[in-house]
């Protein structure tokens, strides 16, 4: 009989220890990444950034809530969920980092489950805008003033001003030429003065033009002024251009600029490139808008770089003579 007992003791005892084996564990958070930092953003631009949240447990993890918290909370957004994630499912939450002020932001994104409260720390950093400007180069030093037809909002005049000696000061001669010449600055005629190799032009100038110069100029980087949308600039001299995706018009003849990269200028409408002897191919397939285009006078053949659409139905704005062809391929 005590046998018997025991031998029922003991299949119980098994029969409980495997039950409590194969008990289920609860469900667990596993967070990608564990913290959410955002690359420096310009004021007043917004950011998004995936945050992928997967159940690694063996129950199904029930979300209530997910938030946001801390002093810097306001700079971000976050939808707040109610979602059941079963075991091994993933579930992918936006975040928005708005851009306000200038300055580091951090809050803490809450979420709050079956499991308790999980949080991941959010880092940003809000940058000034770059102040929009024009940079050209010179081997022709000079002290004497030249004028270049320019454009720019009237309530801008403040901002726009011309560094001669390449130091990023505004000195006082800078100031005072300005001033001086205050009433054909509004009316667009920008007085310059080569004291230095590099000349910046600062301000939200939208039209520049270096016709009125001596021909003085060898480059011209408009890159970091996203506000200039017309660029014209002859000159035998001119050898390098650095264009912004702003431009709506480029004119630029009589220059030894060897190649012209357009590739990423989808707003371009309008196009000269006539009498440049150093030309060989122009690359203008992705120019879907452009409407008018004028490259004759040319010493050298030169290769057109075409979509399909551009060389089925030729646009009647496009008067190209001499050797000019175009193809789908100028490699």
């Amino acid at each position: 009989m005590k046998k018997i007992i025991l031998l029922f003791l003991c299949v119980a005892i098994t029969t409980i220890s495997c039950d409590k084996k194969e008990e289920q564990q609860p469900a667990k958070v596993q967070v990608d990444p564990e913290k959410l930092i955002f690359e420096p953003l310009e004021i007043e631009q917004t950011s998004k950034r995936e945050l992928s949240i997967k159940n690694v447990g063996q129950q199904d993890l029930i979300i209530s809530s997910i938030t946001l918290e801390g002093e810097d909370s306001d700079n971000f957004s976050v939808e707040n969920v109610k979602k059941t994630v079963s075991v091994g499912e993933t579930l992918s939450v936006e975040v928005i980092f708005i851009s306000k002020n200038i300055g580091d932001k951090n809050a803490v994104l809450v979420l709050n489950s079956n499991v308790g409260k999980t949080q991941i720390p959010i880092e940003a950093k809000s940058v000034a805008k770059p102040t929009p400007k024009i940079i050209i180069t010179t081997d022709q030093i000079s002290d004497k003033t030249e004028y270049y037809e320019t454009k720019f909002p009237i309530e801008e005049l403040q901002n726009v001003w011309v560094d001669f000696n390449d130091n990023g000061v505004k000195d006082k001669e800078e100031e005072e030429i300005l001033s001086r010449l205050s009433i054909s600055v509004k009316r667009g005629v920008l007085p310059v003065k080569f004291l230095s190799k590099k000349v910046t032009i600062y301000g939200k100038i939208s039209h520049f033009n270096t016709n009125l110069g001596e021909q003085r100029i060898n480059s011209i980087d408009i890159s970091s002024n996203p506000y200039l949308t017309h660029l014209s600039c002859n000159g035998e001299k001119i050898n390098n251009l650095k264009l912004n995706t702003q431009l709506q018009e480029l004119i630029c003849a009589s220059t030894s600029v060897v190649s012209v990269d357009l590739t990423k200028n989808e707003n371009l409408k309008e196009l000269h490139l006539n009498y440049n002897t150093m030309l060989k191919k122009v690359d203008v397939s992705k120019n879907t808008k452009l409407a008018v285009f004028h490259c004759n006078g040319n010493l050298l053949p030169i290769c057109i770089k075409v979509n399909e659409n551009q060389l089925n139905s030729m646009p009647s704005g496009w008067r190209n003579t001499g050797s000019v062809s175009y193809n789908l391929n100028c490699d």
